[in-house]
């Protein structure tokens, strides 16, 4: 007597029993993600002057980390999100599962972290485009509207050259100031240095003036510009001070006492009177720069006395030489720094500016909420406020060229505390940046593969249908090299046949391949809009829910494990509304119980969603039961081989065929492996009596 039918009724009634609620916004979850695809690695700090710090700080903010720089990117992006109040996808949601068995947002080895669908078609030029594609790729779309736009968008660029060029062109340009611009995201140590924080607490109470006249000081380009003038006369009037009293107080001193020591001698005065009044006269005056130690030395009549405070004087005079040199020397490297910096940041603001006018020239190509980046920055230029004053510094002669020592400090002093101080402001122009740096490299990825073997083209979304409907010809996988990959083609449909998949096939056939590259051409074509395929159609789908590789997790036994995940994916097809469509990708359901009750359990959720008309399913499986589902009328079966010579060696032609496989590699594989024969020879007896 068959179980299925109690085992059935018996597992469907558990998995049903509960749900699953999305985060409210999923964005830090695939930031969270999406990090385990860098690795960490620290900056060396080890500086041992100022200056050193100075030149490490730029050099650090000039070759930021990726870690560090998608971090910035992917906050820019969260607060962005949270502010425009954007649709949350429920396609994928923030369902991290699904993103790990399809490999979206990192690589499953370490070793492999950049193996992620993400990077595979990553052809961004900026970090905010990067992120803003994984976003997309991890939130795939069931909107036609928004998908038909961002195909609109593509299909644009790859057709105008010249708007592509130009695009190409500007991107380029703010590449290369990116990390300067995003590095004031970044704790940037350089706000401590040039943005002095204003006065709070009792420093308030006590002068009421203060904040007030603080304020008119750093608002006020020419006062800026005047302090740090003085402060740089002051500190090349003390260098210059002190060096010269280095240079003329040791041997002033020197004199002193060697005069002293010939008339105790009996030798004469060795410096004639004029002589000696002249000396007394030149450094006098610079005994004061040792201290008030060496200045009650000159008050002695005593010629060795007077020369040992010069002496001392001058010794400490050279060290206070060295300090006010670092002194300079630190002061005109900050400022050229902080000048630099902002040069690149303006360079990144025009970039922006020229993208935003070439995009006004071909208003057919939008933005995501109907945001307009020439509207962004036109605005924020003619509305009058911090940001008006910041676009106006920034278009000065100072952020043209390269960094001067004649320069208008005070503006680069005004134009770094504005920056700092409207971060939030310019976010929006970065997030639009990214949306167009997404179709650009889109665009790029479509291009790329045009005249090679396999290639990306444009999903037909088939909206009207009144069933789901994937129909995929010369399908192929992107974790493939594209020189070697083997295409293959796909229909599925109830009215096609079937709308539940069931491949069989040895181990290492490409059975997993080929049903995750399913998955994630229909991700790519809710996200993106292109698809690895020469020809696709499909039903926008409402859920894709994923059970792959499930392991024990928090104290729960692996069929535990197993059986919340189904469970969650169940609950989603239940409650989906109609004329919605879900698809599923179920590898080996509950093999980590006894296989004849896994099996028959798998056997009965399969026909259980088979019956479902607004959901196709796919299972890769080494279960046989499954193949009889055939009989159903809705389910088909394809299968993958590999082909075994007399001398042991395994090839696998990676191809998908109609029918079922009942082959195994096992044995096969081990010998390849150089496992012990008597190993092999006793699974084979065994196998063979239990068949």
């Amino acid at each position: 007597m068959s179980i299925l039918p109690t085992l059935s009724t018996k597992i469907i009634i558990i998995l049903l029993l509960g749900g699953y609620s999305f985060a409210e916004s999923p964005i830090a979850s695939i930031a969270s993600y999406n990090k385990a695809a860098y690795t960490y690695e620290d900056f060396n700090w080890s500086a041992t002057s100022y200056s050193e710090y100075i030149q490490q700080v730029m050099n650090y903010q000039e070759n930021m980390q990726s870690f560090h720089k998608s971090e910035v990117a992917w906050k820019i992006l969260e607060r962005y999100d949270e502010q425009m109040k954007l649709p949350r996808s429920h396609v994928i949601g923030d369902d991290a599962v699904t993103w790990q068995n399809l490999q979206i947002l990192c690589g499953e080895q370490a070793s492999g972290r950049s193996a992620y669908i993400g990077h595979l078609v990553d052809r961004t030029s900026t970090e905010i485009g990067r992120v803003t594609l994984c976003s997309w790729i991890a939130q795939p779309l069931d909107d036609y509207e928004e998908l038909a736009r961002r195909q609109s968008n593509v299909r644009l660029l790859t057709e105008d050259s010249d708007l592509f060029s130009i695009l190409e062109d500007l991107l380029s340009t703010f590449k290369k100031s990116e990390n300067f611009f995003l590095s004031f995201w970044n704790n940037d140590p350089f706000k401590r240095m040039a943005v002095p924080e204003k006065p709070s607490g009792d420093a308030v109470v006590s002068w009421p003036f203060m904040n007030s006249w603080i304020e008119t000081v750093e608002n006020s380009i020419p006062l800026l510009t005047y302090a740090r003038c003085v402060h740089h006369v002051t500190t090349l009037m003390t260098f210059g001070l002190n060096g010269l009293s280095a240079l003329i107080l040791p041997v002033y001193g020197a004199l002193k006492i060697a005069a002293k020591i010939s008339v105790l001698l009996h030798k004469g005065p060795l410096l004639a009177n004029g002589t000696n009044a002249f000396l007394d006269k030149a450094a006098t005056p610079l005994i004061g720069s040792g201290g008030y130690l060496s200045t009650l030395y000159s008050y002695s009549s005593n010629d060795a006395v007077k020369g040992m405070g010069a002496l001392m004087a001058g010794l400490l005079a050279l060290n206070r030489t060295n300090s006010a040199r670092d002194w300079v020397l630190d002061g005109f490297t900050f400022n050229n720094c902080l000048q630099k910096k902002l040069h690149h940041v303006a360079k990144c603001l025009h970039s922006l500016e020229m993208m935003g006018t070439a995009l006004l020239v071909n208003p057919v190509l939008t933005l995501s909420s109907g945001v307009s980046l020439h509207e962004l920055i036109q605005k924020l230029k003619t509305t009058q406020g911090p940001l008006q004053d910041l676009f106006a510094i920034l278009d000065e002669p100072t952020f043209k060229g390269e960094p001067s020592l004649i320069a208008n400090y005070g503006a680069i002093y005004r134009a770094y505390r504005l920056l700092h101080e409207n971060l939030k402001e310019l976010e929006p122009l970065l997030c639009a940046l990214g949306d167009l740096d997404v179709y650009m490299s889109t665009a790029r990825l479509y291009k790329e593969f045009k005249d090679k073997r396999v290639h990306y083209t444009f999903a037909h979304y088939a909206l009207n249908s009144p069933e789901p409907r994937i129909a995929l010809k010369e399908l192929w996988s992107p974790f493939i090299d594209p020189a070697v990959v083997v295409p293959n083609s796909i229909e599925l449909c109830k009215s096609k046949g079937a709308n539940n998949l069931i491949v069989t096939g040895p181990n290492e056939g490409g059975k997993s391949t080929f049903v995750k590259a399913i998955a994630v051409t229909l991700i790519l074509a809710q996200s993106i809009g292109i698809v690895p395929a020469t020809e696709a159609v499909i039903t926008p789908f409402s859920y894709i829910g994923t059970y792959l590789n499930i392991t024990d997790d928090h104290g729960k036994s692996l069929f535990e494990a197993q059986v919340q995940r189904t469970k969650h994916i169940l609950e989603h097809v239940r409650t989906m509304a109609s004329q919605r469509y879900s698809f599923l990708l179920i590898d080996e359901l509950f093999n980590g119980t006894e296989g004849r009750i896994g099996q028959a359990a798998s056997c009965s959720i399969a026909d259980y969603l088979s019956k479902n008309a607004q959901v196709i399913s796919v299972f890769p499986t080494h279960f046989q039961q499954l193949t009889s589902l055939e009989g159903n009328g809705r389910s088909v079966n394809y299968r993958v081989s590999a082909q075994v010579d007399k001398q042991g060696t395994i090839t696998y032609p990676f191809t998908i065929e109609r029918g079922i496989s009942t082959q195994n590699t096992v044995l096969d594989i081990l010998r390849s492996e150089g496992f012990d024969r008597a190993i092999i020879e006793q699974a084979s007896k065994l196998i063979e009596s239990k068949q």
